[in-house]
C-alpha cells in the first residue's frame, strides 16, 4: 500500500550551558515526547518565524506530576537553556528559554508547566556592549572618542589588493569582527558569554559561515555612529544599515542543522519572484482560509535618502522632480489621481564620498542613479497594495512523498492564486492533529515571468475536491 501521507511524533530537548566549557551540553538533561515516561509527558508545542520579527517564539507545555515523591521537572530549567523541537525525526526549530510558568485548578491534579522563549537569532539581540556614563564609571573605563571611526574605518576596508569591500556579506562580517574587538575591550560590562553562547549554537565566531546572503553590493559608503553612551547592540546596526520594506533579515535551520542568518533584498522583481520556491497546497489537507483585500495601506511615492548625507532628504525626494510638480522617481500616477500623494519613505545610512571635486560630483551622480533605480523598483513592489489579497492559511502538517511545506519567505499556492509566506506558526496538542498556519499578503495571480494580476474566483473555493 502506498503512503501519500504520514503524521509525526514530535520530540523536543532541552540542553544546559556549561559556562566553565563555554558550550552547550551535548547530551540533553530533557527529553519530552508525545507519551513519554519519567514525568515528561508533552501536552502541546507552538513555535513561529515571521519576516518581520528576527527572533521567532515558541512555546510548550508538559503535564508535571502530582507525586510527591517525584522532584518536579520545573526545577531543572534555566534560562537560556537551549531548545530543539523535532518533527519528522529532524530539527525544525532553535529556541533559546526565556519563561517559565506554572499553572494548576482547584479539585484537579494536574499541573501545567509551560516553557517559552524565543529563537537562536534572539541572542543576537541581547549581545550588547554598556557604554552609558554609569557603566563606564563603574568599571573604570574611559571616554569612547574613536570608536566610531575605527569601526566605520574597518567596515569600509579595502581587500588586500585594494578594492573595496562593498557587498553586504562582506561589510557585515567586518562590522561584527570589529564590534567582537570592542566587546573583549569592555568585557567588564559586555554579555560577553552570550558570545560565546553564539559561537557554539550557530558553529562558529564568524558570521560569515552562518550568513546567507546574497552578493549585493551597497549603494553607498556605510556611515553609523554606532557606538554611543547607551547600550549599544549589534543587530539594532544592521537593522539601520538595512531598512525594511527594501531588506528582509530572518532565521531558519540549515542544512547542517544549525540555525542560520538570511539577509536579501525584498524579492519582489518579477524574476526574482518566479524562482522563489512555491508550494501548491492539497485541498486534502487545507483546514481554513481567510483573506482581504484594502485600501486603507496604499503608497503612491517612493522616496529614499541617505541620512548620514550631507545632501539634506529633501535634495534625495527632488532628484527626479519633473517642472510640472512633486512627482518623485518611483511613482504611480493611476493611484496619485485616486489616493493623492501617499509616500513610502525609505532611510538609509550612508554618506557620499570623494576627494577632489570631480570624484564627489562623480560619486554624488552615481548615488542619484541609484536611488532614482530603487525608488521605480519599490514603485513596482508596493504599487499595487490595494489590488492584493492577504489573508491566513491553515493546513494539516503532515509529511507529504517528495514535497516540503512552504517557509516564510516563500511563495504558496492556492489553486491558481500565489501568495508570499510573511509568518508561519506551527503547533501540536496530544490527540489532535498537527497544524501549520501561514499569514500572507501579495496574493495574486502571477504569469511564469512573475507579472502580478489580481485574484480571481478565489470565494468559490469550497471543497477539497474542488480547484480554482
Amino acid at each position: 500500500m502506498e503512503v501519500l501521507h504520514q503524521s509525526f511524533t514530535p520530540k523536543i530537548t532541552v540542553s544546559h550551558y556549561d559556562s566553565e566549557a563555554k558550550k552547550y551540553s551535548e547530551d540533553a538533561y530533557l527529553i519530552f515526547g508525545a507519551g513519554a515516561t519519567n514525568n515528561q509527558n508533552l501536552l502541546s508545542y507552538s513555535y513561529e518565524r515571521s519576516i518581520d520579527n528576527f527572533s521567532g517564539s515558541f512555546s510548550f507545555s508538559y503535564k508535571e506530576s502530582a507525586s510527591r515523591n517525584v522532584e518536579p521537572v520545573m526545577d531543572k530549567f534555566q534560562m537560556l537553556d537551549i531548545v530543539k523541537i523535532y518533527e519528522f525525526d529532524k530539527p525544525v526549530f532553535i529556541g533559546i528559554l526565556t519563561d517559565v510558568s506554572f499553572a494548576a485548578q482547584s479539585g484537579t491534579v494536574q499541573k501545567r508547566v509551560t516553557i517559552s522563549g524565543k529563537s537562536a537569532e534572539y541572542l543576537f539581540e541581547i549581545l550588547q556592549i554598556s557604554l552609558d556614563v554609569a557603566a563606564l564609571s563603574a568599571a573604570g573605563k574611559g571616554k569612547t572618542e574613536g570608536l566610531n571611526l575605527t569601526f566605520i574605518t574597518e567596515v569600509n576596508k579595502k581587500d588586500s589588493d585594494g578594492t573595496k569591500q562593498t557587498t553586504i556579506k562582506d561589510g557585515i562580517k567586518n562590522a561584527y569582527d570589529s564590534f567582537l574587538k570592542t566587546l573583549e575591550q569592555y568585557k567588564d560590562i559586555s554579555s560577553i558569554q552570550i558570545r560565546e553562547m553564539i559561537k557554539n549554537v550557530f558553529g562558529s565566531d564568524d558570521i560569515s559561515t552562518y550568513l546567507e546572503c546574497e552578493k549585493i553590493e551597497f549603494l553607498y559608503p556605510i556611515s553609523s555612529q554606532l557606538y554611543q553612551n547607551k547600550t549599544v547592540k549589534f543587530f539594532d546596526f544592521v537593522r539601520n544599515l538595512l531598512p525594511s520594506p527594501v531588506y528582509e533579515i530572518f532565521g531558519e535551520i540549515g542544512g547542517n542543522d544549525k540555525p542560520k542568518i538570511r539577509i536579501r533584498e525584498c524579492p519582489f522583481d518579477k524574476k526574482v519572484w518566479s524562482k522563489l520556491p512555491c508550494y501548491t497546497i492539497s485541498p486534502v489537507l487545507l483546514t481554513s482560509y481567510s483573506f482581504s483585500k484594502s485600501c486603507t495601506e496604499v503608497y503612491t511615492v517612493f522616496l529614499s535618502y541617505l541620512e548620514g548625507s550631507l545632501l539634506s532628504p529633501d535634495y534625495f525626494k527632488k532628484i527626479n522632480a519633473s517642472d510640472k510638480g512633486y512627482t518623485a522617481a518611483g511613482e504611480c500616477k493611476e493611484k496619485i489621481a485616486v489616493y493623492g500623494f501617499r509616500p513610502m519613505e525609505v532611510t538609509f545610512v550612508g554618506f557620499c564620498n570623494g576627494e577632489t571635486e570631480d570624484e564627489k560630483k562623480a560619486a554624488n551622480d552615481n548615488l542619484n542613479s541609484n536611488i532614482a533605480d530603487l525608488n521605480n523598483r519599490l514603485a513596482e513592489w508596493f504599487g499595487h497594495f490595494d489590488e492584493m489579497m492577504q489573508g491566513n492559511i491553515s493546513i494539516v502538517n503532515v509529511e507529504q512523498r517528495n514535497t516540503r511545506k512552504s517557509r516564510i519567505g516563500e511563495r504558496i499556492r492556492l489553486g491558481s492564486n500565489e501568495f508570499y509566506v510573511k509568518s508561519e506558526k506551527h503547533e501540536w496538542a496530544y490527540e489532535t492533529a498537527p497544524t501549520i498556519s501561514y499569514s500572507v499578503d501579495r496574493g495574486g495571480r502571477y504569469s511564469l515571468e512573475g507579472v502580478f494580476s489580481p485574484c480571481k474566483n478565489i470565494s468559490k473555493f469550497l471543497g477539497e475536491f474542488e480547484t480554482l
